[in-house]
């Protein structure tokens, strides 16, 4: 800051000291630059005029096509994004993207139902399904890059021609080929979503029938077998069966017998086939009354009689019955028992103690395994249960063991380097008080040389003056201790005040 303002007030003086007519160039000057900076930073000048994209998501080969093209038409343009983004005036937009329709452009990038902003007189209707398609898959091709994993991706729409026979109409397909990004990948249920969303998109389209592969050539959807698709989702419920049954199952054992103690392992059997049935029964005590018919006849012997004939029908009762698949058909599991138990009243750090399950305690146990997997012997189901010794335990031991001695052994090191480090504050303050003796007798010493020479001088009648004492020798070399070591001295001025306060205490003790 001292620097600019020397540096300004050297500036005003030497404007202070031209001539008036030094002064207004100089000022002139300095408008015309000012002038110049803000048009440089407004813009060059330029008319703010609204760019809208020509086309996005170029390959940047063609980007570099396009942009000599546009320099050759004399065309002002805008590059934006990471490149693949060129930007014209809005007024010459749609002029140009017709003029460069005519020499191929684009041949990369990602178009729409932009194709339809100019569409020319007379155009033929196959002309108008070809834009029609190449727009629904360009939108398509912008919906789902807007996923995170996906680079790229290249869509065929496939719609055959409508016939008038329903039995000869060909269905709607689809192919997709997805370009990942390094070290990405689809889950199942997003190239699900994917097929699901270009279904959705085109008239007439099962999902079953879109493709969808990445750019290695790796099938991405789901087999179009339906056997195949069939067998799998069965192998999917039963292994989430057996999976939920093995944890309801193993909670309760940790619980009960605490951790690493029993192993439970379950398989189930699904009957997946989808059973109709239809019962009749019939009641012979509950009859019917379904009609009855009476006759009457006359004759001059037997007079008037009467005759009636009934007819009964059994009662009778349908049941359709319906069998939903996925049921239950057999579980069997194998259950596994640590036969050896920590016994802690016998047991030690060094020698842990261990005792064998006893037979009541194994049926008990087995007894809650039955219940939990919900065991039905009518049913065929089974539970094998085996006992023998787990290794984890021994291992458990042995960790905590070498735990215990890695904490022993980190104990006696911090011991260790403690008592080092009050030995050596011992050792340090011994050699500070022999040396603070030394100072002391070393002044007792002094004082004594100096009353002799004094004595002497007296004596003698001396003038001269006296030779530098021992006294003043050793505060000389306090003095350059003080000036070279201050940290030192201090150290030493402060550990002679605690000594001499904790003498004073003593003697007053």
């Amino acid at each position: 800051m001292d620097a600019i303002k020397d540096f300004i007030e050297r500036m005003r003086e030497t404007f202070d000291g031209l001539d008036r007519n030094k002064k207004i160039g100089v000022g002139a000057g300095i408008g015309v630059l000012i002038i110049a900076l803000i048009f440089l930073f407004s813009g060059g000048g330029e008319t703010d005029e609204n760019y809208l994209p020509l086309y996005i998501e170029l390959d940047m080969k063609e980007v570099g096509e396009l942009t000599n093209r546009l320099l050759e038409m004399n065309q002002p343009f805008k590059l934006g994004g990471d490149g693949t983004l060129v930007m014209v005036p809005e007024d010459a937009r749609l002029r140009l993207r017709a003029a460069l329709a005519a020499e191929g452009f684009p041949a990369t990038g990602l178009i729409g139902y932009e194709v339809f902003d100019e569409v020319p007189l007379g155009i033929t209707d196959f002309l108008q399904k070809i834009k029609m398609r190449q727009a629904l898959e360009g939108e398509l091709k912008k919906t789902i890059m807007q996923l995170e994993q996906v680079e790229d991706v290249r869509v065929a729409v496939v719609t055959p021609e409508p016939s008038l026979f329903t039995d000869q109409q060909k269905p709607a397909t689809a192919s997709i080929m997805l370009t990942l990004r390094p070290r990405m990948s689809l889950k199942k249920e997003q190239v699900q979503a994917v097929q699901r969303l270009v279904a959705s998109s085109v008239e007439g389209l099962d999902p079953k029938n879109i493709t969808v592969i990445d750019n290695s050539g790796n099938l991405l959807s789901e087999e179009v077998d339906p056997l195949a698709s069939l067998t799998s989702k069965q192998l999917e419920v039963q292994r989430n069966i057996e999976k939920y049954m093995e944890s309801r199952v193993q909670s309760t054992m940790d619980n009960v017998l605490g951790p690493d103690q029993a192993r439970i392992n379950v398989s189930v059997e699904l009957d997946f086939d989808q059973k109709q049935i239809e019962l009749e029964s019939f009641d012979p005590d509950n009859t019917v009354l379904r009609s009855e018919e009476r006759n009457e006849e006359q004759s001059a012997e037997a007079g008037t009689s009467e005759r009636s004939i009934a007819n009964y029908e059994i009662n009778r009762r349908i049941e359709h019955i319906s069998g939903a698949p996925g049921t239950m058909k057999r579980i069997s599991a194998a259950l596994m028992i640590n036969d050896r138990v920590p016994d802690p009243a016998n047991s030690t750090d060094d020698a842990p103690a261990y005792r064998t399950r006893t037979p009541a305690e194994i049926i008990y146990i087995e007894d809650i395994a039955r219940g939990a997997l919900g065991i039905d012997p009518n049913r065929g189901d089974q539970l094998t249960t085996s006992t023998f010794v787990f290794a984890i335990q021994d291992i458990r031991f042995q960790q905590e063991k070498k735990q215990r001695a890695e904490e022993q052994s980190e104990l006696i090191t911090e011991i260790i380097l403690n008592v080092a480090k009050g030995l050596a504050i011992v050792i340090a303050l011994l050699v500070l008080r022999a040396i603070i003796g030394a100072i002391g007798r070393g002044v007792a010493r002094e004082e004594e040389i100096a009353m002799e020479a004094q004595r002497e001088l007296e004596d003698d009648d001396a003038i001269e003056e006296l030779p530098e004492t021992p006294h003043e020798i050793i505060l000389g070399r306090i003095a350059q201790l003080i000036t070279e070591r201050p940290e030192d001295a201090a150290r030493l001025i402060r550990t002679m005040l605690i000594e001499d306060s904790q003498a004073r205490q003593r003697q007053g003790a």
